[in-house]
């Protein structure tokens, strides 16, 4: 009852002032008198080593952890970069308040004159989930499953078992469709963790259009089967309420003693072995405080379609590195005599500009050295008196790369100094 009436007050407030509901709904969110009860704890110390890491906790994920900790004898630790859900998110109507709130990355293209011309600042936004159950927190609910084709195709290019044969039993296993005349079809399951329902309410346009697609050939059809022809969704909600991943695979199983779920923590890289290829753990932070777990038998990543590929990226086997940073006690700002400013050749205008306000304090330096630039200099004679020093041409940053590669350096050393200044505050 008191959810209701909060839901009325909040619907009131939106039509009223949408702004003012906007920065409500950010405020009250994370209040926990809107946390639900049941959810899974979140876990302030962590073991050195666990059976299975799975980063994040989406429709992915969510899964997965319930799955593995089926068996008593494996420990699995969940990573989540966002928060636990909100009473809020459990209502519909409500999603395109909540993606404007932390729990959306809030991820946009980059500006392209090929590309969301029509959008504002020529950019598109891409939601994703920053939450307990992923992009299933912020998603309008729909059921569905992708074509029998894409993953007989799958299987085709050469991944055992992804064939739909194959994968239609998890699927089933996973679901409980409350729809009267789909608890006998093949393709649908009961007694799973995920309810799967029909809207309730249709407006009279729905059947305007199912009778449209009859007039041009196509047959009423349950997607799940056909993908060829028209059908009235599928919902995953509970009597109209949202039902996310995290609601369906989670909070079931938050007494499971070998499930223990970090939320609000970034996984900053996965460790792989640079000869084996294997993964051995993650590197993490939580509080502003950095962890390193290993695994004993995999790390499984189901961050989503944009963190995934970023965490690989940043997490690949460099053995080649092209980047050094150098650390050492002084600067130039120590340079009282102007000895050492005049073996770099450093002018006077330079150093007046940058060094000179800070002269006599002591300092450090942390300096980003590029040791594979792919610009390319060269040299020429001055004459043909061998006495003449030849000529020189750097050629510094006349591949772009070089100079990417050393912004890149120069943020590292950035947050290293960032590190650095909190430690000296602890």
């Amino acid at each position: 009852m008191e959810c209701a009436v909060l839901a009325l007050v909040c619907l009131l407030l939106s039509v009223a002032h949408g702004q003012l509901f906007r920065t409500f709904i950010n405020t009250i969110s994370r209040d926990a008198l809107l946390t639900p009860s049941n959810i899974v704890q979140d876990t302030k110390t962590f073991e050195k080593e666990y059976d299975f890491i799975v980063i994040g906790a989406g429709s992915g994920g969510s899964v997965i952890a319930n799955r593995l900790t089926e068996n008593s004898k494996w420990s699995v630790l969940l990573i989540e970069a966002g928060r636990e859900e909100s009473l809020l998110t459990d209502v519909p109507l409500f999603v395109s308040y909540m993606v404007n709130t932390d729990i959306n990355w809030g991820y946009k293209t980059e500006k392209d004159e090929r590309f969301c011309r029509g959008m504002k600042d020529m950019t598109c936004n891409w939601p994703r989930g920053k939450v307990m159950g992923g992009t299933s927190v912020i998603n309008y609910m729909l059921y569905t499953r992708g074509t029998p084709q894409d993953f007989d195709h799958w299987e085709e290019l050469g991944n055992s078992g992804w064939s739909y044969k194959n994968v239609l039993p998890y699927f089933k296993k996973s679901e409980d469709i409350t729809v009267s005349r789909l608890k006998g079809s093949p393709y649908h399951g009961l007694g799973g963790y995920l309810k799967v329902e029909q809207t309730s309410w249709r407006t009279p346009l729905s059947a305007a259009f199912m009778e449209a697609g009859s007039e041009l050939g196509y047959e009423q059809v349950d997607h799940c089967e056909n993908p060829i022809g028209f059908s009235y969704v599928l919902a995953t909600k509970v009597r109209g309420a949202r039902e996310s991943a995290s609601k369906a695979f989670l909070r079931p199983i938050r007494k499971r003693t070998n499930f223990k779920v970090a939320k609000e923590a970034r996984v900053t890289k996965i460790l792989i072995d640079p000869i084996t290829k294997k993964t051995y753990g993650v590197e993490f932070v939580k509080n502003r405080k950095p962890y390193t777990v290993k695994c004993r038998k995999e790390v499984i990543l189901s961050a989503g379609t944009l963190n995934s590929p970023q965490l690989l990226m940043l997490s690949e086997d460099q053995t080649h590195p092209d980047m050094e940073i150098v650390f050492g006690p002084g600067a130039l700002t120590g340079d009282s005599g102007g000895s050492l400013r005049k073996v770099l050749g450093i002018s006077d205008k330079f150093y007046n500009k940058v060094y000179q306000p800070f002269s006599d304090r002591e300092a450090y330096s942390m300096v980003p050295v590029l040791i594979r630039p792919r610009s390319r200099g060269f040299v020429r004679l001055k004459s043909k008196n061998p006495f003449h020093f030849p000529l020189f041409y750097p050629n510094y940053f006349n591949d772009t790369t070089d100079l990417f590669a050393v912004v890149e350096g120069i943020k590292k050393v950035s947050d290293t100094y960032s590190y650095l200044y909190y430690l000296q505050k602890l």
